[in-house]
């Protein structure tokens, strides 16, 4: 059994050594995309580099959602809610501080 101190040791030592500006690629940094889901690991290059790369943002909003999509948003959230500090809220395009927000996205 892992003790809470402990865990909670190791989880800030995995956020501090993940520095953006170290650990990614630099053709990572050129195209903004610093994270990313199994459902993208798993289309093909042709549609990933479409989809990921050639579109904007608000092209890819559009596209239908599906559950492991909703799924993962809920799961994020959850995890942010947790242990992150702020929060954005995409429905209203601005930060919160983690006491401000709720579950919702109203």
């Amino acid at each position: 059994m892992v003790r809470s101190m402990d865990l909670d040791k190791k989880l800030k030592n995995i956020l501090k050594k993940s520095n953006i500006e170290t650990e990614l690629p630099e053709w990572s940094k050129f195209y903004n995309w610093n994270h990313h889901s199994p459902s993208q690991i798993n289309l093909n290059d042709d549609l990933f580099c479409f989809k990921y790369f050639y579109l904007t943002d608000k092209e890819r909003a559009n596209f239908k959602p599906n559950a492991k999509m909703v799924a993962g948003a809920n799961i994020g959230q959850a995890v942010a809610q947790i242990f992150a500090k702020k929060i954005y809220n995409r429905n209203k395009k601005q930060f919160f501080k983690t006491e401000e927000t709720k579950f919702d996205d109203s």
